[in-house]
C-alpha cells in the first residue's frame, strides 16, 4: 500500500513533466524557395486528411495535391511557416501573393478591385492546418504571426484568407469548432466578399460529387493589433 502511495505521485509528476516538455519542444520555422519542396508530401497528406472533414468535405488525392502544391511552392513569394515537434512537422500556415494565386482562384483579382481594394497589397494565406493531437498550444496563432512578419518584409500591407461554413449540414460534428475564433483573435474581419470554387465533395451517403462552394474572404491590415490566446 505504501509502495502505491509513493509511486502514484512519481508517476503523476513524470506525466506532468512530459506534458510540459511536449509544449516546450515545439519549434517554428519559416520555409521559402526551393526548400518548400521537401514539405509537399507532408502538406498533401494534411490537406487530404483535414479538408475531408466538415466543413470542406474535400475528397483529395495525392496526385492532384502534388501537382497543385508543386505549382504553389514555385510562386515567387510563396512561404510556409511550419511547427515541428522534434524533427516531425505537426502544423503549418502557407501563403502566397494574392495576385499570383489568382491563377488558381480565377477572378479573385476582380473581386478585390470591385470592392475598392488593391489586390497587390494582399498576401493570401492558403492553408492553416494543425494536426488535431497538437492543437491547444496556440500553434496556429504563432504560425500566423511568423508568416505575417514575412509577408510584411516583402512589402505586403494586408493579409487575407477564405473560410467556408454551413448554417446546417448533416455531416457537421456536434462539437465542431470553427477556425473563426482564431481569425477573429488575430484581428481578421469577415468581409462580404466571396469566391465560388468547385471540388470533389463527400456526400452524406459516402459517395462524392463535384460541387460548387462559396468561400468567404477574411481581411486584415497588418497594422492591426492581435492576440495569440486562441487554442489553435
Amino acid at each position: 500500500m505504501l509502495l502505491k502511495k509513493v509511486l502514484f505521485p512519481c508517476i503523476l509528476l513524470t506525466t506532468i513533466l512530459n506534458l510540459l516538455a511536449h509544449v516546450d519542444n515545439y519549434t517554428l520555422k519559416l520555409v521559402t524557395g526551393s526548400e518548400q519542396k521537401q514539405l509537399i508530401s507532408f502538406i498533401a497528406q494534411q490537406r487530404i486528411s483535414s479538408y475531408r472533414e466538415y466543413p470542406y468535405l474535400y475528397e483529395g488525392n495525392i496526385e492532384e495535391e502534388t501537382v497543385y502544391l508543386s505549382w504553389l511552392v514555385a510562386l515567387p513569394h510563396s512561404a510556409i511557416a511550419v511547427a515541428y515537434l522534434g524533427s516531425e512537422p505537426v502544423g503549418f500556415v502557407s501563403g502566397a501573393s494574392c495576385v499570383d494565386f489568382d491563377e488558381h482562384f480565377k477572378g479573385s483579382i476582380d473581386i478585390f478591385k470591385k470592392a475598392g481594394l488593391l489586390p497587390e497589397a494582399y498576401y493570401y494565406f492558403t492553408d492553416v492546418i494543425v494536426a488535431p493531437e497538437h492543437r491547444g498550444h496556440a500553434l496556429g496563432a504563432r504560425l500566423f504571426g511568423l508568416i505575417e512578419q514575412h509577408a510584411q518584409s516583402l512589402g505586403y500591407s494586408a493579409g487575407c484568407c477564405v473560410t467556408e461554413s454551413h448554417e446546417t449540414h448533416p455531416l457537421k460534428p456536434a462539437h465542431y469548432k470553427s477556425i473563426d475564433s482564431l481569425l477573429s483573435n488575430l484581428a481578421y474581419k469577415r468581409s462580404s466578399m466571396a469566391i465560388h470554387f468547385n471540388w470533389l465533395t463527400r456526400q452524406v451517403h459516402g459517395d462524392s460529387i463535384a460541387q460548387e462552394h462559396i468561400l468567404t474572404y477574411w481581411l486584415k491590415s497588418f497594422t492591426s493589433a492581435h492576440t495569440n490566446n486562441d487554442s489553435w
